[in-house]
């Protein structure tokens, strides 16, 4: 197993530069599949989790040109060549399962994608996409094929809008209600929606897509049937995560870091617990200054 050593003993001081949230840029790129126009995101992670999403995307379809050195990468899908993700990347992330919602709408053929992976955060079931999905008019069957299980999801009399209740706030589960709602006839609403900083820049990326789509005070969202799309150019957000990360390692080694991109309105609960237990920080216009003020307490 591999692993990091590392000798610490002094403060961390500096300025460094946090990258675009994979959890933006991965959806993203399944919701592109909706489309035949070209777009290109900008602020792109060159992380594993990003190629295994193109390469998923490349078996549907998808034409990719990637700037790795300058975090752009431009992509269109003229035509969907497969609607079959192979079985080989069965638990590769949890990508596969979105691209249900993804083509649905956009090919009569049946879907079929291998079971899930991605992170061990306790258990993530997709009962709540399938339940999505169906309200929608897909049928969703669980199979094997080739010894291996997969999913096959078709929409025989297409997708139709509908009132979309989901008993817990999933955030795949609300992507891939908002991504199969874009393609469905009528109005979708989407009732007990999560509404993170990643799900409500994969709006603004649909709306400049076409899609007419909002966000309600009470946590529902509505989607509006689209079939008129259009080229995009996209800025992925910053990685929460990652931003938070980088802070608290200045202040956990008593110096000081500046997080270029980390973005305020993303990390408000994070930033209001950091407060709690006497952690420093600054807001600037491009970014946010963590430092040491003197010693942690409990939040």
């Amino acid at each position: 197993m591999e692993a990091f050593k590392i000798k610490g003993g002094n403060p961390l001081e500096g300025h460094v530069r946090a990258t675009g949230a994979k959890n933006a840029i991965s959806k993203m790129l399944v919701a592109s599949l909706l489309s035949d126009k070209k777009c290109i995101f900008k602020n792109v992670p060159h992380i594993s989790e990003v190629e295994t999403t193109v390469r998923l995307c490349q078996e549907i379809g998808m034409e990719v040109q990637w700037d790795h050195d300058g975090g752009t990468i431009e992509v269109i899908t003229k035509e969907v060549k497969s609607s079959y993700v192979p079985l080989n990347f069965s638990g590769a992330n949890r990508i596969p399962i979105l691209m249900m919602g993804a083509l649905l709408g956009r090919t009569k053929e049946n879907i079929v994608v291998p079971t899930v992976g991605g992170c061990n955060i306790g258990k993530r079931p997709v009962d709540f996409h399938i339940k999505a999905l169906e309200a929608l008019g897909a049928v969703v069957e669980y199979r094997t094929i080739k010894k291996e299980r997969a999913y096959f999801a078709h929409a025989p009399e297409g997708l139709r809008g509908a009132i979309i209740e989901l008993p817990y706030p999933s955030v795949m589960a609300t992507e891939n209600a908002i991504l199969a709602a874009c393609r469905a006839k009528g109005r979708t609403a989407i009732r007990g929606a999560a509404i993170e900083p990643e799900i409500i820049d994969l709006i603004l990326f649909l709306q400049k897509l076409g899609v007419v789509i909002y966000v309600d005070v009470d946590r529902t969202i509505y989607v509006q049937e689209t079939k008129t799309f259009y080229e995009v150019e996209h800025t992925v957000i910053t990685d929460r995560i990652e931003a938070a990360c980088l802070g608290m390692m200045g202040i956990a080694t008593k110096g000081k870091v500046f997080v270029e991109g980390a973005q305020q309105p993303h990390m408000i609960t994070f930033l209001n617990k950091l407060r709690q237990i006497n952690g420093g920080f600054a807001v600037k216009d491009n970014g946010i200054e963590f430092f040491y003020q003197g010693p942690l307490k409990g939040g």
